[in-house]
């Protein structure tokens, strides 16, 4: 199947895969949105949300796996998205910009602009204690890089529930293997619930640990989130 990068109008795309392959997940569905049922739209618009900034992120590469439609004939029209990965490269030895690239600019506005959206419009499916859990439980989640600073990180894959099992994860992986490999890096990704032997199939064979584990974390209880890598 092939992979291309995403744009911004692949997005709404996108959060629809996202919204049914992490529906139940403990993580972002029964911890972060205990109120989906009521507000389905509300999960697609959280997961909208979040990728758009990534849209605008130099260090950052959004790709989708298509499929074959069936029900067109036309070849532009019957790409159908079935799969998304982001990729995100940490540390400063990746892609460097000027100190004038306007590129440097344009994540933290639109994530500025998001923010007010989302005042206007907060996601009623969520509960905000969780939503203040997981924005306070940054310093875990970097922690679990130390020593890894200089990496490759699969921040976010999903992929339709009728296409799972067929090499489409797997193939959105592999993308981010090849990229870490010709830079002599390491690649790292927080497990969702249910997904470490996955990922351990795929070459993450190093422990780093849990994000949902030490003293004060706000996310203790919530399952899922071990940290796994491969090593260069």
């Amino acid at each position: 199947m092939p992979i291309r990068p995403a744009t911004a109008p692949d997005l709404p795309a996108l959060a629809a895969i996202l919204t049914r392959a992490f529906w139940d997940e403990d993580a972002t569905g029964r911890f972060l949105h205990p109120h989906r049922a009521a507000y389905p739209a509300d999960v697609h618009t959280y997961w909208e949300r979040r990728l758009r900034p990534a849209c605008y992120d130099w260090q950052t590469d959004i790709l989708l796996c298509t499929a074959a439609s069936e029900e067109s004939t036309d070849a532009k029209a019957s790409e159908r998205p079935v799969g998304v990965a982001v990729w995100t490269r940490r540390g400063r030895t990746g892609q460097v910009l000027g100190p004038a690239d306007p590129r440097r600019a344009l994540k933290p506005l639109v994530r500025a602009l998001l923010a007010v959206v989302e005042w206007v419009w907060p996601n009623r499916a969520a509960d905000p204690a969780a939503v203040r859990a997981f924005k306070s439980a940054a310093p875990w989640f970097e922690r679990a890089f130390e020593g890894r600073e200089e990496c490759w990180e699969l921040d976010t894959l999903g992929v339709e529930p009728g296409f799972q099992g067929r090499g489409v994860g797997r193939s959105l992986v592999e993308w981010g293997f090849e990229r870490a490999k010709m830079e002599g890096v390491p690649v790292g990704v927080v497990c969702a619930d249910g997904t470490e032997g996955f990922y351990r199939a795929c070459g993450f064979v190093v422990e780093g640990g849990c994000v949902t584990e030490g003293v004060g974390n706000p996310l203790a209880g919530v399952r899922g989130g071990s940290v796994l890598f491969c090593d260069p």
